[in-house]
């Protein structure tokens, strides 16, 4: 069988399983399989039954409503490529607009010392450490294994050595001070986790529910956060899209707040600046 034939077979048995995007993440699978860029499947051989055989197994795995990410293991995030495992958050679009806010707030020229709360798979620190070269990271995450995969993808962008990892929850054990602190956090609402997508149930439960309010994580970064901010800093957040009042109200007292929209025009990130 044809590449393109395949890709055909494929997308439809995607689109019966409502799956957006279903020719493009046919094109994601069979290229990864073949270890082919998009543009070179049109152009392919046969393939063998080997390659039928994994891609029909990838194809029914997608249908079942296992992430794309997962699926393939690995996926691109500004620009750098991750290993992503089963247990450990998986990146999505929408958080490189928050390590693009941060990249236009600070000059690279200078020095800066930065903390991620709750780094996942590492896409935002990595990212930040890719782009700046006068950075250095702290990073936390309550997950052994996100810490785990964190050095992995740092060794494999050769990032590591400006990179700090630390088991502990948000600020706990945490010294020194730093110019901003950046976090995805959890703002689900607990009683809304039920409701969520299959594929999105796939990222752990600690990296989702945001407590009763969603604000759980979030108040404690605001509550801890002059604590180890530099006077001048900032905290830059991604934020419920129809939480923007109760998430602004926990930092009024001592920073200046303001809210960026994302791509889709959707109230999206916070940024925090500290006035003293």
């Amino acid at each position: 069988m044809k590449p393109t034939e395949l890709l055909k077979q494929g997308s439809a048995i995607l689109d019966r399983a409502n799956i957006d995007n279903s020719r493009r993440e046919a094109e994601f699978i069979l290229s990864y399989i073949l270890q082919n860029e998009t543009a070179d499947l049109y152009v392919s051989d046969s393939l063998s039954d080997g390659h039928l055989q994994k891609f029909m197994e990838m194809i029914d795995r997608r249908c079942n409503g296992e992430p794309l990410q997962l699926i393939l293991g690995e996926w691109d995030f500004y620009n750098l490529k991750l290993d992503l495992k089963k247990g450990v958050f998986i990146p999505r679009p929408e958080t490189e607009g928050l390590v693009e806010l941060v990249l236009n707030l600070i000059n690279p020229a200078n020095f800066y010392k930065g903390m991620e709360i709750g780094i996942g798979s590492g896409a935002i620190s990595l990212a930040l450490l890719k782009k700046i070269v006068n950075l250095n990271m702290v990073a936390t995450d309550i997950s052994r294994k996100a810490l785990n995969l964190t050095a992995i993808n740092a060794k494999k962008n050769n990032l590591g050595s400006r990179l700090n990892l630390i088991l502990t929850d948000v600020f706990s054990g945490i010294q020194g001070k730093f110019d901003f602190i950046i976090s995805n956090p959890p703002y689900i609402l607990s009683s809304e986790i039920h409701r969520l997508p299959t594929e999105v149930r796939y990222d752990p439960i600690e990296a989702l529910d945001g407590g009763n309010d969603g604000l759980s994580i979030v108040r404690e970064i605001a509550c801890g956060a002059e604590s180890v901010l530099k006077p001048g800093g900032f905290i830059a957040l991604e934020i419920h899209e129809e939480m923007v009042e109760s998430t602004s109200g926990l930092f009024q007292a001592n920073f200046e707040v303001c809210v960026e929209k994302d791509l889709n025009q959707k109230n999206r990130y916070l940024i925090a600046f500290y006035r003293r």
